[in-house]
């Protein structure tokens, strides 16, 4: 099992990272966003992707998480239900395959793949949803 301080400062050290990459490039997150999630929560995160209406249960407004939450974004809630480690009823049974998965599968196929290519989309997603929040 993770130490909390262990877990808190490693998730700061992440976070830093990610707000300065986001800051270099503010495009990425939006672009990983549609071609993970856009088919399920719409390109604009809304929940009314190409396949939303055969969803049941339907997938959420995401621009509303921060709302939802009692205003604050629930940033690692969000990368834990993107990367797999929080069950996301929608997302399926234990069978089907989670995003944390699949970019870790895309990155050991590229020759050129880094260490932390796939924590560093997973980032960029989150951010980008973070981005989007409602006022």
């Amino acid at each position: 099992m993770r130490s909390p301080v262990r877990w808190s400062l490693f998730v700061a050290a992440v976070l830093s990272v990610a707000s300065t990459a986001s800051a270099e490039s503010p495009g990425q997150g939006e672009a990983h966003f549609r071609r993970y999630c856009g088919a399920c929560h719409g390109l604009s995160a809304k929940g009314d992707g190409i396949v939303s209406g055969l969803m049941r249960p339907a997938p959420p407004d995401l621009t509303r998480l921060a709302k939802r939450a009692g205003g604050d974004f629930p940033f690692l809630d969000v990368m834990k239900a993107i990367d797999g480690r929080s069950a996301v009823g929608a997302h399926g049974d234990s069978e089907m395959p989670v995003w944390g998965e699949i970019l870790s599968f895309e990155a050991a196929a590229s020759p050129d793949a880094v260490a932390g290519e796939v924590q560093g989309k997973l980032l960029e997603i989150t951010e980008y949803l973070r981005s989007v929040q409602e006022k």
